[in-house]
């Protein structure tokens, strides 16, 4: 299989208390005990009062629960289960065949972590995990002790997010993951998967990349789209059970970078109502990255059926495509839920497959492709010289992808060497279909970072961290799209 990378890639270079039935009292345990040995009536002496001391709350002992909520959790390849059940208790497992596999945890609040654990419930377990807080803020490795749990303890590090990266590994499975801070263990909380689907007046196209399921995935990469279309534009949401809704929480505009946020329109005044009821709940959304929380001031909407109308928008420096990344519904319970979007992925994820198998390419997806940079790609000269030159394409059954160029160079007349490296992150649309060939369109965000230094990095996430306002990467964005062919 020859794999060709089109030289635009190379420019762009240049724990809880058991319930108390569960436990004897006292005496139902001294009755066991004792056998309940009887006295005659006249005999038995009630026993003399026991005086107890007073006992008074001292302020500052016990220190406040440590809670978390974790509104983002999702995975590179997934079949049956997401990572928020690895949360809550149960077990995560990405396919059998996938390599490369990445778990990403977005926090709803910074917290100082001061450990991570977990363990591990693949067959084969590697010898060390590589986590990344912040995305490439911090980078941590786990290692694992005989009773498969890997962990690695945390200087009270401020986080936002957490990945794990599997490397090659195949088989991935996790469980029963566990986080300490403030000398406690954390309580997650998660949001509820319920049965439900969601229709928008408008979609982008393709729109396996931008359809409204995507407000549902906890994937910055997917977001919902409208085509061009930014005034009383629809969203229809329908419950297979009645919900009680007090607020939303949005992720407004295209969250996958700051440069994809203000090329593309964002949703400004909304509305939210339960269809077939009078009340209809109003809001100007705050323009900014990161999450934003809408409360409907104690009013609860309740049904089945509910519609989100976007009525204006703040323009798109670019394009008038409006873009919302993620939604989630406060429960009048206070905890958040979100309609399940695990059918829907998987279903991206089998007819991914099957183009790439009826092109008998099957196996390049959720593998790591690795090729070389086109001869000729980098300016030469008798003092110049190309040292080092690589590309790495890895393409998801998801339908993303992760893309790295690198670029060595040597100037031996001024005595600088140069390292050029571009990192892709984005989505990909299949084109075309031949035997033994597939044509992609690429799309999504490029980084790029170059550093000179006198003669004498892997991304993960490139920086992109949309909890905040300021892309802090120092690596220059842009947006990108372009075609490329698997042979």
């Amino acid at each position: 299989m020859r794999l060709v990378i089109p030289l635009f890639f190379v420019t762009a270079c240049a724990k809880a208390v058991p319930p108390s039935d569960s436990v004897q009292s006292v005496e139902d345990a001294e009755n066991a005990d004792l056998r309940k040995v009887e006295m005659p009536v006249n005999e038995r002496t009630p026993p003399p009062p026991m005086e107890m001391p007073a006992v008074f709350p001292v302020t500052g002992i016990a220190p406040d629960p440590v809670f978390l909520s974790i509104p983002m959790a999702t995975a590179t390849a997934m079949k049956g289960s997401t990572p928020f059940d690895a949360l809550e208790g149960g077990t995560w497992a990405a396919p059998p065949e996938a390599q490369w596999v990445k778990a990403h945890f977005y926090f709803g609040d910074r917290i100082a972590l001061e450990e991570i654990s977990f363990t591990y419930c693949g067959e084969d377990k590697p010898n060390r995990i590589y986590g990344f807080i912040n995305f490439d803020e911090k980078s941590v490795s786990l290692r694992h002790a005989l009773d498969g749990e890997y962990s690695v303890e945390l200087d009270d590090f401020w986080s936002r997010s957490l990945t794990l990266n599997f490397g090659e590994s195949k088989g991935v499975c996790i469980k029963d993951i566990h986080m300490r801070s403030n000398g406690q263990d954390v309580i997650f909380s998660t949001p509820a998967r319920v049965a439900g689907s969601v229709q928008a007046s408008s979609t982008l196209d393709p729109v396996e990349a931008y359809e409204a399921m995507n407000l549902f995935d906890s994937r910055m990469e997917y977001a919902w789209s409208s085509d061009d279309t930014t005034e009383n534009v629809t969203l229809d949401f329908h419950f297979d059970e009645p919900q009680e809704i007090t607020g939303l929480r949005l992720w407004n505009g295209y969250q996958r970078s700051a440069v994809h946020c203000w090329k593309n329109a964002r949703p400004m005044t909304v509305k939210f109502e339960a269809i077939g009821s009078e009340e209809v709940q109003e809001a100007v959304l705050a323009d900014k990255l990161g999450q934003g929380e809408w409360d409907f001031g104690g009013t609860k909407l309740t049904g089945t059926d509910f519609r989100l109308t976007v009525v204006d928008a703040y323009p798109g420096k670019n394009y008038q495509d409006m873009v919302l990344s993620e939604l989630r519904f406060i429960g009048a319970n206070l905890r958040d839920f979100l309609i399940d979007p695990m059918n829907r992925i998987e279903e991206k994820a089998m007819a991914n497959r099957a183009k790439f198998e009826s092109a008998s390419i099957g196996d390049v997806l959720d593998a790591s492709l690795r090729g070389e940079v086109e001869e000729g790609a980098g300016a030469e000269s008798e003092e110049v010289e190309t040292m080092d030159a690589g590309l790495t394409l890895r393409l998801r059954s998801d339908g993303s992808f992760y893309f790295n160029g690198s670029l060595f160079q040597a100037d031996w007349g001024d005595g600088i060497e140069t390292s050029i490296q571009i990192f892709g992150l984005g989505n990909y649309q299949v084109k075309e279909v031949t035997e033994g060939a597939v044509t992609l369109r690429l799309f999504g965000l490029l980084r790029e970072l170059k550093e000179e230094y006198p003669m004498g990095m892997d991304c993960n996430g490139c920086g992109r961290d949309c909890s905040q306002d300021v892309d802090e990467s120092g690596a220059k964005a842009s947006m990108f799209s372009d075609e490329v062919e698997l042979i």
